[in-house]
């Protein structure tokens, strides 16, 4: 997970660093052990001005609460240092199955990844509710455990598919076909173009 912590400017030679590494250790390794993908991922956070707005506007749907910010602080990420290191991983492992969790086409858009998490980055439509389910140990289903808790039905209660056809998913899905997204979702990498390209 990229996070303040690796991405200061004193790890500006950190480019230096990994391109030694990336030639000769991180190659033999994957090489080794046979490794199909690696997926670097930003973090996905919630905002308490994002939970707040999104109790307010669509309590009936979950209540949420701030993610990841605790231990994360926007403010301390070198974007540009970032920048530099995203580009030096994508252009190293071109050979492999690399992948990331959103793609940036430019400096700009990173920023307003970090800078800005209350605005939705795309106009894509979330299509989680209808494609995925999480169920907990209690037997509860929720729509997904990165989203804000909303249950669904529970498997004690009633089998999986009388829950994934039933009215709490479909008044979900309704709204969110409505909304395109709900606002703790603005981080999600749901939420997030993809480009092929840094």
């Amino acid at each position: 997970m990229i996070t303040e912590y690796n991405s200061f400017r004193k790890y500006r030679d950190l480019k230096g660093k990994l391109e030694r590494l990336f030639r000769s250790k991180i190659n033999l390794m994957l090489n080794r052990i046979k490794v199909d993908a690696i997926r670097f991922s930003h973090p996905y956070f919630v905002t308490e001005k994002a939970s707040i707005r999104h109790n307010i506007d669509h309590s009936g749907l979950g209540q949420s609460s701030p993610v990841n910010i605790g231990m994360l602080n926007l403010e301390k990420i070198d974007l540009e240092v970032l920048w530099d290191q995203l580009k030096l991983v994508h252009d190293k492992f071109n050979l492999f199955n690399v992948t990331f969790n959103s793609v940036f086409k430019n400096i700009s858009a990173l920023e307003q990844y970090y800078s800005n998490p209350e605005k939705q980055m795309s106009n894509m439509r979330c299509s989680i509710p209808w494609k995925t389910s999480t169920i907990l140990a209690n037997g509860d289903v929720i729509i997904n455990n990165r989203c804000f808790l909303y249950k669904c039905g529970n498997m004690h209660d009633n089998n999986f598919k009388e829950i994934w056809k039933g009215e709490k998913y479909r008044i979900f899905r309704k709204q969110l076909k409505q909304n395109k997204f709900f606002p703790p979702c603005s981080r999600c990498c749901g939420a997030v173009p993809r480009v092929s390209k840094i």
